[in-house]
């Protein structure tokens, strides 16, 4: 499957120059449906012409961020070397409140780049596959 999401420039450029290789995420309705294997394209918010595609590799699912960056490192997640667990936790909380983190827990997705041109055309054929089940016979 290929999931389409949005990400701020810094982490956009950072998995950009592979220097972030974990998306954070709540593991909310849309992000239970990831799966290892699936591929990500990723639009920068600052400039929606500019996408990225992504292969995820391996899903972490933890009860906070404080969790998730005591398995994995702060710097994996797009956060700078001196970063602590606390620190890096604290800045979630600009995208996502306690009362959400409690709700449904968080996710780290590891991730890998991709050729875009491979996810758009993976993304088309999943389209085109889904059109012909709901209309075997084209549109009449």
């Amino acid at each position: 499957m290929v999931y389409m999401m949005k990400l701020k420039n810094d982490p956009f450029r950072k998995i950009q120059i592979k220097e972030k290789t974990v998306e954070l995420r709540l593991y909310d309705y849309k992000r239970r449906r990831l799966d290892i294997g699936d591929e990500i394209i990723f639009t920068n918010l600052d400039n929606d012409c500019e996408e990225l595609a992504v292969r995820v590799k391996a899903l972490y699912r933890y009860g906070s961020f404080e969790d998730l960056f005591s398995e994995i490192s702060p710097e994996q997640c797009g956060f700078r070397k001196e970063a602590t667990i606390e620190e890096a936790a604290s800045k979630m909380l600009k995208y996502y409140s306690e009362e959400q983190i409690r709700i449904f827990s968080v996710l780290g997705i590891k991730i890998e780049l991709i050729p875009l041109e491979d996810a758009v055309k993976h993304h088309e054929e999943i389209r085109q596959a889904e059109f012909d089940h709901w209309f075997p016979d084209g549109m009449k």
